[in-house]
């Protein structure tokens, strides 16, 4: 997966991609009904603000982004949590984890990849990280709003990168808004091709784009009493 060179320059310039926020409340649920000890894995974990929230439940959290400044922005924030954060590239470095996990998180990472047969990669790979009974939790940017319980297609113009500048002024860019952004069909449809299935999902308000997908996956096969 290539990052968006946007992130490096804001890290290396010691700035902060995204200012400090609260943790997904979709993903804390979905956690809470884990077991204590779970093994979780967050792909693309940027600063690391829902890792640290996760191991704050006692999960067992191994946080992974392909920015060396990103993780240690991530160490020095969350240096009392028990995350394990490593510098990694998902799918390249998946067999540096050393483990299956019953929870990947991906938040905002899979719109990056913009090749359908690197998608499938990447996706299988997740596959293959899960336990039989793991879970993976996707949030994807899309460019489906609802209307009068339909979908319409609409492309916004662009996506806003906050910068937290050292003297704690905030910039915000507008840039063009790029990346993968399926409609409902197409998500379906590539998760399929990977082995994938779908359990549920919604339209909700973006932490990354506008309007996202938050959902749960799992691997074929899959018993329902493991949900």
């Amino acid at each position: 997966m290539n990052g968006d060179p946007r992130y490096q320059i804001a890290y290396s310039s010691g700035m902060a991609f995204l200012n400090p926020h609260d943790p997904d409340l979709w993903l804390l649920r979905l956690a809470k009904r884990l077991h204590r000890g779970a093994t979780v894995l967050e792909i693309g974990c940027g600063e690391g603000f829902e890792a640290s929230a996760l191991a704050q439940l006692g999960l067992e959290v191994i946080a992974i982004d392909a920015s060396p400044w990103a993780i240690r922005r991530a160490q020095e924030a969350h240096g009392n949590s028990r995350v394990r954060f490593q510098v990694g590239l998902w799918p390249d470095d998946r067999s540096t984890l050393g483990k299956s996990f019953d929870l990947v998180v991906d938040i905002g990472c899979l719109h990056t990849v913009e090749v359908s047969l690197e998608r499938e990669r990447y996706l299988k790979a997740v596959g293959d990280a899960l336990t039989p009974k793991g879970q993976f939790y996707f949030r994807i940017g899309t460019d489906e709003l609802t209307a009068n319980a339909n979908f319409v297609r609409r492309r916004p113009p662009s996506l806003p990168v906050w910068w937290e500048l050292p003297t704690g002024e905030t910039l915000v860019l507008p840039a063009p808004a790029r990346g993968w952004r399926p409609s409902q069909h197409e998500l379906e449809a590539v998760f399929a091709d990977a082995g994938l299935r779908i359990l549920n999902f919604s339209l909700v308000r973006g932490i990354t784009y506008p309007w996202e997908y938050a959902g749960i996956a799992v691997r074929e096969p899959f018993s329902e009493s493991g949900v």
